[in-house]
């Protein structure tokens, strides 16, 4: 495989967004007192991100 594309469609474009954030900056922490999720900062990053149909996001104040 060369290329991934990672294609998030409604409710799964933030999900696949978040998915490569993880990837490319580990920034998730697991609360006090909680173990890390196994391989949380072990993602492979995709090389490509499509969303369709997903939210737009937070608006900006």
């Amino acid at each position: 495989m060369e290329t991934v594309v990672l294609l998030g469609n409604s409710g799964g474009g933030s999900l696949m967004a978040a998915y490569q954030s993880q990837a490319v900056d580990p920034n998730v922490t697991p609360l006090p007192g909680m173990r890390p999720a196994a391989g949380l900062t072990e993602l492979p990053a995709a090389d490509g991100y499509v969303a369709s149909a997903a939210h737009p996001g937070r608006p900006r104040c």
